[in-house]
């Protein structure tokens, strides 16, 4: 998939905007008791305040909204609050707008709309809230990447790039709208460009291997495995001792067609970490390196992989005896259970002359692909019984 499973990370914007939200006609907090005379909204501002969201969405249900001279627009707005911090999006959606319908005039109400219609895959309206805030959220970071977000999710990479650009502007140290400017470049398929800002961000900021690896992985999910390369071939000699570089790497080669280098990145890899020895012994298999194949195959640990992927190699080999001698640990590992390593064993008995054996492993094979190659193979075998020389 491309980069919209990596989109840019949204921070819960209720908890930045708290104690913004919490004091728009509040009075403040104080020692007393609970008298009759407390505002009863005011204190649901202080409950919020304190994060007590479960309490004040309880009390704000008790108050009766017919009675007149109810701050309906304090009262949703607060409503909204709580329950968007409760993770209750709908019900902060729908109380924010009913805010909105009172006659909520503070423009930080939006912001908050804009936080709950992402929430709920609104992103048309995420982006129209914004706007509508007339810059009420501006002075908080989340807000420029809730919009570029937002955007993104509508293909508008324009609009993401330009909602970017003005929060760098107002936090130009602010790394992760960087990074993300990179990635929004990537996806528009402006890969000149993404180079000049990606090698921009890398010498700017204090970067982490993590930053090469996304960056790496936003060019070759936009189809650019060569710049992908260029940026972790810089990173690992900055960073020779992160294992995560090296295994990006090795996919970068992969992808760009380079099994071999990749394979060899791969083996270096597994030496931090053996669930890469599988990869390697593939790559170098299908590169014609069957000795290094078996080599990284002798050293993984998970056994049903290992074993079925020994078969294949040895298969290739034509070393049909000790692929036959396989049988019992296929059998102890319950892969006989699979069409393609049932026929492959058939296969290896029948080249090493055990007949019977070939048909008995044969005969369980139900897979309608490997069904017409087993009926191929019991003529063969039938072939070399009337026939000596047909065993071939």
């Amino acid at each position: 998939m491309k980069l919209k499973q990596r989109q840019l990370l949204v921070g819960a914007l209720v908890g930045m905007f708290l104690s913004i939200g919490a004091t728009l006609g509040a009075t403040p907090k104080k020692e007393t008791r609970i008298e009759e005379e407390i505002n009863t909204l005011a204190l649901v501002s202080v409950l919020i305040s304190d994060k007590h969201f479960d309490r004040a969405v309880h009390m704000l249900e008790q108050i009766d909204l017919k009675k007149s001279g109810v701050d309906k627009a304090h009262y949703y707005l607060l409503l909204g609050l709580a329950h968007l911090s409760l993770s209750n999006v709908e019900p902060a959606y729908a109380a924010l707008k009913a805010s909105v319908k009172n006659g909520q005039s503070d423009p930080m109400v939006y912001v908050f709309l804009a936080q709950a219609a992402f929430k709920l895959a609104k992103y048309k309206e995420t982006v129209e809230f914004v706007d509508a805030s007339k810059g009420a959220g501006n002075a908080i970071a989340a807000t420029h990447m809730l919009k570029a977000n937002a955007c993104w999710k509508l293909n508008d990479y324009h609009g993401a790039w330009k909602a970017l650009q003005n929060g760098i502007a107002r936090f130009p140290d602010n790394a992760e709208m960087k990074r993300s400017s990179v990635l929004v470049l990537v996806e528009a398929g402006l890969f000149r460009q993404a180079i000049g800002e990606g090698r921009s961000f890398l010498t700017a900021h204090d970067v982490k291997p993590e930053d090469y690896t996304v960056i790496a992985e936003a060019f070759m999910n936009g189809g650019a495995p060569e710049e992908a390369i260029l940026f972790l071939e810089a990173a690992r000699l900055t960073f020779p001792n992160a294992p995560e570089l090296t295994v990006q790497l090795a996919r970068a080669y992969m992808k760009a067609g380079n099994e071999l280098i990749s394979a060899r990145l791969f083996e270096h890899a597994a030496m931090e970490n053996e669930t890469f020895c599988a990869d390697a012994a593939e790559l170098y298999r299908r590169n014609g390196q069957h000795y290094n194949a078996l080599r990284m195959n002798e050293r993984i640990v998970a056994q049903q992989q290992k074993i079925r992927q020994r078969m294949g190699i040895l298969l290739e080999m034509s070393r049909f005896e000790e692929a036959a001698g396989l049988a019992p640990r296929l059998f102890r590992l319950g892969l006989l259970d699979e069409a393609a390593v049932r026929y492959g064993l058939a296969y290896a008995q029948f080249k090493n002359g055990e007949l019977s054996e070939a048909e008995q492993t044969l005969s369980n094979i139900s897979d309608e692909v490997y069904f017409n190659k087993a009926m191929e193979l019991r003529l063969a075998i039938e072939r070399c019984r009337a026939d000596g020389w047909q065993c071939d």
